[in-house]
C-alpha cells in the first residue's frame, strides 16, 4: 500500500481482494488494484495499469470493518446508496488505513461544502 498525504490531495493505492458482483451465481474473490481518487471522490479498481472501474464515494453511506472472511485476510465493507462492496486487505493495518483514508476523503468533501442556511433554517448567529 502506498499512501501519500500532500497539500494537493490524498492518494492511496494498492492491492485488495474484492468479492464478485451481486448478480453473479458464484461470487468469487478477485485480487484488484485499487486507487483512491480524492478529487473525484472515487475508489478506482481494476488492472494495475488500468483501474477503469470505480466505487462512487459521493454516495457513501458507510465504510466499516466487517467479519467477511477470505482465508487470512482482513475484511471491510463499503456501502453506497446503490450497493455494498466486500473487500479484504492483507493485514489489519492495511484494512484500517483504507477505512481511514476513505473516511478522511469524505470528511474533506463535507468540510469543503458546508450546509448553507435556508429560509426554513435561518442562521441566527449574527
Amino acid at each position: 500500500i502506498n499512501a501519500e498525504y500532500g497539500a494537493k490531495s490524498l492518494s492511496m493505492e494498492g492491492f485488495l481482494h474484492k468479492k464478485g458482483d451481486t448478480g453473479l451465481k458464484y461470487k468469487q474473490w478477485r485480487k484488484r488494484f485499487f486507487s483512491l481518487d480524492e478529487k473525484e471522490k472515487k475508489l478506482r479498481y481494476g488492472k494495475e495499469d488500468d483501474p477503469s472501474n470505480f466505487i462512487d464515494l459521493k454516495d457513501l453511506m458507510s465504510v466499516k470493518e466487517s467479519d467477511v472472511k477470505k482465508s487470512d485476510y482482513y475484511g471491510f465493507e463499503i456501502t453506497t446508496s446503490t450497493r455494498s462492496y466486500n473487500l479484504c486487505a492483507m493485514n489489519d493495518s492495511d484494512r484500517d488505513s483504507w477505512i481511514k483514508a476513505i473516511q478522511d476523503c469524505i470528511a474533506r468533501k463535507k468540510s469543503e461544502n458546508p450546509k448553507q442556511s435556508s429560509p426554513s433554517n435561518p442562521d441566527h448567529s449574527r
